[in-house]
């Protein structure tokens, strides 16, 4: 039936994970597990331009402070994907990318 299931959830603006997000990802192992299809989970998230502290700079530190946010939002989103993952069985075939 299905060979590849895709779940995507928006896991940036949450400290905790919405009922929701919890309930589509079981549904999408049960899914893959009855089709023995891969899933794959995706969250997409932004590094919010508008940053005030960025505004009161000097123009040299700008690129430097915009490149520690990156590292420092990437870094969390990692952490909330590992923890949203470690929450979502594998399916019965073991996959399960992120």
């Amino acid at each position: 039936m299905y060979q590849h299931i895709l779940l995507a959830v928006a896991l940036q603006q949450w400290d905790e994970f919405s009922p929701h997000a919890v309930a589509a990802g079981e549904a999408a192992v049960a899914l893959a597990n009855g089709s023995g299809a891969q899933l794959s989970v995706l969250s997409v998230y932004d590094y919010d331009d508008d940053q005030p502290d960025a505004l009161s700079l000097p123009l040299e530190d700008v690129s430097r402070y915009r490149d520690t946010q990156i590292q420092r939002i990437d870094a969390q989103m990692e952490a909330k994907m590992k923890t949203f993952l470690a929450g979502i069985p594998t399916t019965s075939s073991g996959s399960r990318r992120c």
